[in-house]
């Protein structure tokens, strides 16, 4: 029962994120000729990804990169509704000291990921099927 009203309040969330939120999306210059186009624009809209801010100023999305540990866990997170992700601050990881520690360490702390080991994270490895 928990599982089925997390599920109801998830979607709810994403249904009223979607309406309410800008994006840059649209102007994403690598993702005019991607099967994804319409997904990543979406995702993007809900804050669920954000792709690069490029050295020239433009925004890609890098659509062919495999994505990473740190990516997928800070997608998790934007799902779940952890917007600013800093519920949790403790963590045991040593690895971390990125961009993307305040969605290890909320997701770590809602027990939704663990770690490669007992300190290490390695949030710039690739996520495998198994994982995710």
């Amino acid at each position: 029962m928990k599982q089925k009203l997390l599920l109801i309040a998830l979607f709810a969330a994403l249904f009223v994120m979607m309406f309410s939120v800008t994006s840059y999306a649209e102007s994403f210059t690598d993702i005019e000729d991607s099967s994804y186009k319409d997904a990543i624009i979406t995702l993007s809209k809900l804050n669920v990804i954000n792709g690069y801010e490029e050295t020239d100023g433009t925004n890609t999305f890098r659509p062919e990169n495999t994505i990473t540990r740190a990516e997928f866990t800070k997608m998790l997170v934007a799902v779940m509704g952890y917007e600013d992700a800093s519920y949790y601050s403790e963590t045991q990881f040593t690895d971390i000291d990125m961009w993307a520690k305040n969605y290890i360490t909320t997701a770590y702390g809602l027990g939704i990921v663990n770690g490669m080991s007992d300190t290490e994270f390695a949030p710039d490895e690739l996520v495998t099927y198994e994982q995710a």
